[in-house]
């Protein structure tokens, strides 16, 4: 679905960020050269933990909230400006 969507719209997956709350969602990211955000729904840090050490992939990034992520997404598109 991405991969269609980067090509209908012509986006640069290698420069798009997914946000996601599971370890599937980072795999996807990666899957496709994104970069991939981890923000694990409150109370499923546990659950998330073990997903990452059993997963070949680790999130570029992760966070406690989305507004956070969304700082760090906006802070790294304007340091690769320059």
């Amino acid at each position: 679905m991405l991969l269609k969507a980067g090509e209908k719209y012509s986006i640069d997956l290698s420069r798009s960020f997914v946000i996601g709350d599971r370890m599937m969602d980072i795999e996807l990211a990666h899957a496709v050269g994104a970069i991939g955000i981890l923000v694990p729904e409150p109370g499923d840090q546990y659950n998330v933990k073990n997903e990452i050490r059993e997963s070949e992939h680790k999130p570029d990034f992760q966070s406690r909230t989305l507004l956070d992520a969304v700082d760090w997404v906006i802070a790294r598109t304007l340091e690769n400006r320059h």
